[in-house]
């Protein structure tokens, strides 16, 4: 699709809703919610860099992260994501915790 075809639609077609309806299903029954259920757990906990939590954002999942500290000042600056900065010195991290909805 071009720009000038992309401008002329609302942007929520069929397509649109296609691709919210598969990702909202990779996130929650096959993603989040199978891996709890398959090794009968009540939480996930995962690694807060890059796109480790971005499954339960896309279903609207709790996160809980767990303050760990900061980056040390020799810390290499690195990338995570194409506009994202991380890690860098001084920047927190943390734990996060993954649920379910109840």
């Amino acid at each position: 699709m071009s720009l000038i075809s992309a401008e002329a639609t609302t942007g929520r077609d069929s397509a649109y809703f296609q691709a919210l309806a598969f990702k909202q299903e990779l996130g929650s029954t096959k993603g989040i919610d199978s891996a709890l259920k398959k090794f009968d757990l009540d939480a996930l906990v995962l690694p807060a860099i890059g796109y480790a939590t971005h499954p339960a954002v896309i279903v609207g999942y709790l996160i809980i992260t767990v303050p760990l500290g900061f980056y040390p000042k020799n810390t290499t600056i690195g990338t995570s994501e194409p506009v994202t900065v991380y890690p860098t010195p001084g920047v927190p991290f943390g734990l996060p915790f993954l649920g379910t909805v109840y």
